[in-house]
């Protein structure tokens, strides 16, 4: 496969598209320099080396990747490759919920809601089921932002000493 990759090692590396083979080759020539447990340098190695590196399947699904690796004296280290264009699952989770504002009284200014683009319906809650509603704009925008942070947090694959995750 020909495609490009954007890769970066933050500190290391800074970010570059490459086409895809020469993308992993310049991951893997950074990783055999790291001070990495045999664990991780093995993971690693399936994810970027041989004829059906283990990053691909993933960057057709997601678009992009990221791992943190942890380093033998405590630094850790993060690795990201991504497809040209790509939204991160952040970036996803940012342009599918907006706050919408509900209709008011004569009163009072309607509450604030976070609409799910997808499906157009309001955001419900989990545990009972109701509606989420907000007294004011940031407080749809702030959940919005801690679903992307969730999101990130969710995607990011960990390498720790303990094995590959």
């Amino acid at each position: 496969m020909s495609s490009d990759l954007t890769i970066e090692v933050p500190g290391r590396l800074p970010s570059q598209t490459l086409v895809q083979d020469e993308a992993l080759r310049r991951l893997w020539r950074i990783v055999v320099e790291l001070d990495l447990c045999e664990t991780q340098h093995e993971a690693m190695r399936r994810q970027l080396c041989g004829d059906n590196p283990g990053v691909l399947p993933a960057l057709a699904v997601e678009g992009s990747m990221d791992w943190t690796l942890d380093l033998r004296r405590g630094a850790r280290l993060v690795m990201r490759v991504s497809r040209p264009g790509a939204r991160s699952p952040q970036q996803r989770i940012g342009d599918r919920y907006v706050p919408v504002q509900l209709p008011g009284t004569s009163r009072c200014p309607g509450l604030w809601a976070v609409q799910d683009t997808q499906t157009g319906r309001l955001v419900r809650e989990v545990e009972d089921d109701a509606e989420l509603r907000f007294g004011i704009e940031d407080g749809a925008r702030g959940w919005i932002a801690r679903q992307s942070n969730l999101a990130g947090y969710q995607s990011t694959r960990s390498i720790a000493a303990g094995g590959a995750a």
